[in-house]
């Protein structure tokens, strides 16, 4: 407590206003309003007095409601009160060293930090010291990233503490009452690996494994047996490679033929495949039991002195192996069970030739490839824990690269993970140069968090755009308003979505160009400063704001040539830091927006696999080759024809609500305006650069999902299209609208046009008409996707494809217009018959 306030040794935890007297909350939190007051007060009485195991809570507090300063005063409480057993996890290790550095400050040396509050983000190296404290500390502080990092023994660790119990009256290990996650939690993680990355992973385990043990015998064992386990589960994986190569891809119903192959699916089968080794080994268990019986018994005949030494040997062994084998399979090691298979391999090599010998040897060998399979996933995974130390100090000459680590491995092999196997690409779908082979892990990182036994509390502003928290046996999100202030948008009408951007620069840096002059105006005329000016575009392509004067990276250093930067903030980029969780930009009045950020289809719908456990199901029931098929749309960016169309769509478009939202948060709109007459002092401007015709000038049915985008941000922040000083509409400079569009010619009039001037019997492709209209083939793909436009489709391939002609090679599909069929009208000459 601070020294100007009487200490207080809490045995229950304050209620808030007693918290507030108490110095845990800052004093200008008497000075907010009851409204805003409320808010706080009610996430307060949530985070420690409700009884919500079982859900997590999803605290949707608005930006400059107080989560900050909530998550400050509950470490108080936690890490110097000690009335609170509690974890804080964050996004950001900035903000947690905040956090944890207040709670220190503030108390001075009444409070110890290496004993009382365990801050495991610091940048450093946790050493064991910290590991050992860490069930003693009453508040124990990481950032999400290293949550999701560490082993689930570690993570169970740091979620217990030992404790005085009152029920029991003894002390002992317990959860801890409270985890706190200030910001997202990442959902669902999606990580992708060649094939190529998963062998060289085996090589990985056997050369950096080297126990101690291993001294003067049976050096290099565990390390060959590391990595042999390491190959029968590539080998299962290989094995379904070869599975979707063979898939047939059928061709779309009502659609243009697609130039391109990629096989993918599912990686399914693993965990049947797993316990079926188990069930046959369970079998050759108890087939082995009466056949070394009979060996033993068929020796124990022969006299102890007219045995041979051979004799004496397999008479021991196989009265250990019986003795061994009496108990049920179930209850010994997978390691004693293969063991065993192979001594009685063993045993066989020495028996006399004879048809028992040769079955009893084939038998062996089956059952040890067999037993190996079952257990393959859980031996290594021992193996790699008990390793991980000495396999750290041998794995110097990989770590700075792009390799897997051992939970990386042997997440593509949980069966509790959706894993997709892109097994090979050709034609259209190439896209690249790089290898065809790729694995795509998808791990639902909820599971990880104890929330069934410890009260968990997530707080987000955006929450309830967010489909991570759809699932509503899992998460109770709760909602607080905020008074509004004016957003005003100014639309650039320019193409500027990451692949445009990517394949035409030039025109990338002509619109920053056009930006940096309608803000140099304004500066000009005196309406800003550089500094009210918060500037954002993609995190690959920083170069073209740099070299137009836009703004410059935080870790950016001049040249002295770089045009003067119209803004003097940090240039922020899509998924960086300063777009989430910054407070750099708190001050800012205007937005200078180029692009947004948009996740791919595949991307998406990972994520909604590992979400929703309706579509997951819905997937493994297709019938295998519409399955691939669904999938090589969607990995293609096509999801537009296929049946999960709404549900990528919706996921897509919230998922980028919830990053522009964000965005625009940053500025001076985040914080609270107490009182009516002061909302000017928080208005923005946003200046985004989007393609997208004016709002409120053209027919919802038509509209495009730039379109929607925008219009869905102008009404989440109740922006209204036909008043000017909310919306401005300004008219494409740099990617001008093709005269067929600006005439109000539609798409579909302009593809009739070309289709009817061709002459008969001309051929042409795909490609040839997304040309003659001035798109992209890709634009054109998905544009005849609506079924509206069924009928052209129909008449440009004709009945069960009979214009459409399958070209070897990569060449793609050819079509042909057909010749024009002229009828003419006979005359009947009955009298010259």
């Amino acid at each position: 407590m601070p020294r100007n306030v009487n200490r207080r040794n809490y045995y229950e935890i304050p209620d808030f206003q007693t918290a507030i007297k108490a110095g845990l909350f800052p004093t200008y939190v008497n000075a907010w309003g009851p409204e805003h007051r409320a808010i706080i007060e009610q996430m307060y009485n949530q985070a420690c007095f409700a009884d919500n195991t079982g859900k997590i809570i999803v605290q949707e507090a608005p930006c400059g409601a107080g989560k900050s300063t909530l998550a400050n005063g509950i470490t108080k409480l936690s890490g110097v009160e000690k009335v609170l057993d509690m974890m804080l996890m964050t996004d950001s290790n900035k903000r947690l060293a905040d956090d944890t550095l207040t709670t220190s400050e503030h108390y001075g040396e009444w409070v110890n930090v290496s004993t009382d509050v365990a801050f495991l983000s610091d940048g450093n190296k946790v050493n064991a010291g910290e590991w050992k404290a860490i069930t003693e500390a009453w508040l124990v502080t990481m950032s999400c990233q290293r949550f999701l990092m560490m082993p689930n023994d570690a993570r169970t660790n740091a979620m217990s503490c030992y404790r005085f119990s009152r029920e029991t009256k003894r002390y002992g290990r317990q959860y801890r009452k409270l985890l706190a996650i200030d910001e997202h939690f990442e959902d669902v993680s999606i990580k992708e690996w060649y094939y190529s990355d998963l062998l060289r992973y085996a090589g990985i385990i056997r050369e950096s494994i080297r126990p101690d043990t291993e001294w003067e015998q049976n050096i290099g064992k565990t390390a060959e047996k590391g990595e042999h386990y390491a190959m029968i589960l590539i080998q299962d994986l290989k094995e379904e490679i070869n599975r979707i190569n063979k898939i047939n891809l059928p061709d779309l119903q009502n659609a243009s033929k697609k130039d391109g192959q990629m096989h993918i699916d599912l990686y399914l089968g693993a965990e049947v495949r797993q316990k079926e080794a188990l069930k046959k080994t369970q079998v050759y268990w108890d087939t082995f039991l009466p056949i070394l019986k009979e060996i033993h018994k068929s020796v124990k005949k022969i006299g102890k002195t007219e045995r041979t030494d051979i004799e004496s040997w397999i008479f021991s062994e196989t009265a250990r192996m019986v003795k061994n084998m009496s108990r049920k399979m179930s209850e010994k090691r997978s390691e004693t069970i293969i063991s065993v298979f192979k001594d009685i391999a063993k045993i066989t090599s020495y028996m006399p030739h004879g048809q028992l010998r040769s079955e009893v040897r084939d038998m062996t060998v089956d059952a040890v490839v067999k037993a190996e399979r079952a257990f393959a996933y859980e031996e290594l995974k021992k193996i790699l824990h008990n390793n991980r130390i000495n396999m750290y100090t041998n794995m110097s000459h990989v770590r700075k690269e792009k390799v897997l680590t051992a939970a990386d491995f042997l997440d593509i092999f949980n069966p509790a993970n959706k894993v997709f196997i892109r097994a090979s690409t050709y034609g259209e779908d190439k896209r690249d140069y790089d290898g065809q082979i790729k694995i795509y892990c998808c791990r639902y990182n909820i599971d990880m968090i104890p929330y069934d036994k410890v009260k968990t509390v997530i707080y987000d502003g955006t929450a309830s755009l967010d489909p991570a928290y759809d699932n509503q046996d899992i998460f109770q999100v709760v909602s607080y308003g905020k008074p509004r202030t004016h957003v005003k948008i100014i639309q650039m009408d320019e193409k500027s979505n990451r692949s445009f951007i990517q394949e035409n620069p030039e025109c990338h840096a002509k619109i920053a160009r056009n930006m940096r002059k309608y803000f140099a105006q304004k500066i000009d005329h005196g309406e800003l400063t550089p500094e009210d000016i918060m500037i954002s575009g993609y995190k690959n392509y920083k170069k073209v704001p740099i070299e137009e004067g836009l703004a410059w990276p935080v870790d950016y250093e001049p040249t002295g040539s770089e045009l003067a930067k119209i803004s003097a903030k940090p240039l922020a980029t899509y998924g960086g830091p300063q777009i989430t969780g910054s407070n750099d930009y708190r001050e800012c009045s205007y937005l200078g927006k180029i692009g947004a950020h948009i996740l791919p289809n595949a991307t998406i719908f990972m994520c909604l696999c590992c979400r929703r456990q309706d579509i997951w199901q819905k997937l493994i029931a297709m019938e295998e080759s519409n399955r691939a098929k669904t999938l090589q749309l969607i990995f293609t960016n096509n999801a537009s024809w296929t049946g999960f169309k709404e549900e990528i769509d919706d996921c897509t478009l919230r998922t980028a609500m919830v990053a522009i939202v964000q965005e625009i948060n940053r500025l001076r709109i985040r914080s609270w305006c107490e009182r009516p007459e002061d909302a000017y002092k928080y208005g923005i401007t946003v200046v985004w650069a989007w393609r997208g015709r004016k709002q409120g000038t053209y027919d919802p049915a038509t509209e495009e999902f730039t379109e929607k985008l925008m219009r869905t941000v102008l009404e989440y922040f109740e922006v209204d299209c036909n008043n000017s000083d909310d919306y401005e509409y300004i008219p494409p400079a740099v990617c001008k609208r093709s005269v067929a569009v600006d005439s109000k010619k539609t798409m579909i009039a302009r593809l009739e046009e070309w289709y009817g001037n061709l002459e008969p019997n001309a051929a042409f492709t795909m490609k040839d008409m997304a040309e003659a209209v001035g798109i992209t083939r890709k634009s054109l793909n998905s544009y005849l996707s609506r079924p509206e436009y069924n009928d052209f489709l129909l008449k440009i391939r004709g009945e069960n494809d009979c214009y459409v002609t399958k070209m070897s090679g990569r060449k793609g599909y050819v079509y042909t217009k057909p010749a024009d069929i002229v009828y003419e009208q006979q005359t009947l000459d009955l009298a010259s018959m």
